[in-house]
């Protein structure tokens, strides 16, 4: 991630290239029981939606510049991504598998967690001291599958471990 070398200096724990992933939904805890509910209901929905490419363009601070908590890789919004999410939110919902902190679905902006900001460290930076990471990009990636994932945290950050995966319907 050559974008890193930009901002060496900065109190950023990147995220292992190896664990760079698109979030639809972040569920939490869930017994077994529920997870083998969930691999059902993500190949039941990958069967109802084509793969899509979505559009990276922006590397930005979020939620904003002055109080960071995290890096993104910001996609365009994208028709078929709402799609998928809206679909995938409501099923899970249905099923009792997904109990999100609103009433109602929220818009998901499609983006790639690049790091998290050391806040402790930031707030010791003086504020015009501090880099401004605002860039446009452009970087295409295909989506062809759905993977349920399991999380684990350690001191250097999360790691993550697929669990299951539904390819989208290609046809």
């Amino acid at each position: 991630m050559s974008f890193q070398y930009q901002w060496l200096k900065a109190p950023i724990r990147w995220v292992k290239q190896k664990n760079l992933h698109i979030t639809l939904l972040f569920i939490g805890q869930a017994s077994d029981e529920e997870i083998g509910k969930m691999s059902e209901v993500i190949h039941e929905i990958a069967r109802h939606h084509k793969p899509f490419s979505l559009e990276l363009n922006k590397i930005q601070l979020q939620p904003n510049a002055s109080q960071p908590n995290l890096l993104w890789a910001r996609a365009e919004d994208n028709s078929a991504f709402s799609n998928l999410y809206k679909d995938l939110e409501h099923t899970l919902r249905e099923e009792k598998l997904y109990f999100p902190n609103t009433a109602s679905p929220r818009k998901q902006i499609p983006h790639i967690t690049l790091g998290r900001i050391q806040k402790w460290q930031w707030k010791q930076i003086e504020i015009e001291e501090r880099p401004e990471i605002d860039q446009s990009f452009s970087l295409k990636i295909p989506v062809n599958e759905i993977a349920l994932f399991e999380s684990k945290l350690h001191r250097q950050g999360p790691e993550h471990f697929i669990l299951e995966t539904a390819k989208l319907n290609s046809r």
